[in-house]
């Protein structure tokens, strides 16, 4: 009896014991949940074939440690690897345009994140508690930073944005402690309330007041030149 329920190129469950794991070639798409709470798993290894990856997919596996992604894969679905405590090998496939919302959360072990070019969303939280993290590389083809999404990353130390980047919404960088310069490309126009909060080496009012205002709402807009 085969380990994966397939039908029409969706892997709809997973059933095996763990350890090391193949998905098949012909796959397309991971369904939703199928590796979540698979204790015993320990990587993944997912084929040219497998393009989308279904929200809470790999979630709660708390032994998966390395994921080796199709480089096809465009879409990781919110919360496909959240509470994957363990998982410290991520090289992001270079085709990805998307990641959804939570899609790492608390994937305290991953350290490094280079995304590819390309990418044009990371939804909101979706790093969230990644609290191991201590660089990230972002891609110009990013223009906005959503809700928390590096929320609570007290490691990071190393951050580049994106060139184009236009917003950098609510807590985005909220209780990164260890951040203590941020390069604004001049591109950014708005800044939402607490996105440098509780980060202790970064004076926010000072970082900013010289070419933003701060709305009644807690805001900061540039000021136009």
């Amino acid at each position: 009896m085969s380990d994966f329920e397939i039908n029409n190129g969706r892997l709809e469950k997973y059933s095996g014991g763990g350890g090391n794991v193949i998905v098949p070639d012909g796959v397309e798409v991971i369904e939703p949940n199928s590796f979540s709470f698979c204790e015993n798993l320990l990587s993944v290894t997912l084929p040219p074939s497998v393009t989308f990856i279904s929200q809470g997919a790999f979630s709660y596996c708390e032994k998966l440690k390395s994921v080796s992604f199709s480089e096809n894969v465009t879409e990781i679905f919110d919360q496909a690897f959240a509470e994957c405590k363990r998982l410290e090998s991520l090289l992001l496939p270079k085709k990805l345009n998307r990641i959804g919302k939570e899609a790492f959360l608390h994937c305290s072990s991953v350290k490094q994140l280079v995304f590819p070019d390309g990418l044009s969303e990371i939804d909101s939280f979706a790093f969230n508690g990644c609290s191991d993290l201590e660089e990230i590389i972002l891609p110009d083809s990013l223009t906005e930073l959503r809700l928390g999404t590096f929320m609570r990353c007290g490691k990071i130390s190393r951050l580049k944005l994106p060139a184009n980047l236009l917003k950098i919404e609510r807590w985005s960088f909220y209780g990164c402690h260890s951040l203590v310069n941020i390069d604004l490309p001049d591109s950014v126009a708005e800044i939402g309330l607490g996105a440098f909060e509780i980060c202790k080496n970064i004076n926010e009012e000072k970082m900013l007041s010289s070419d933003f205002e701060l709305t009644p709402e807690g805001t900061w807009i540039r000021t136009p030149v």
